[in-house]
């Protein structure tokens, strides 16, 4: 979930997410997370606020045992 893009790429642009959930999935942590889980909930929280901002539902899944419920 983090974004690394070429310089002079743009990818900050409204995003239409109504009627959608988004379902992040088993969400892989970073070696640097070890060092600063803040920076791996910070990530959570940027793709949330895009996918709300943009009128859809937003939920984490880290455990494929609960991904019944989802679907």
């Amino acid at each position: 979930m983090k974004e690394e893009l070429a310089k002079g790429y743009v990818r900050d642009i409204p995003l239409d997410f109504r009627g959608f959930d988004v379902v992040a999935l088993n969400v892989t942590k970073l070696r640097t997370d070890n060092f600063d889980p803040r920076q791996y909930l910070a990530r959570l929280d940027v793709w949330r606020t895009r996918v709300e901002k943009g009128g859809g539902h937003w939920r984490v899944i880290n455990d494929l045992d609960h991904l019944d419920g989802v679907l």
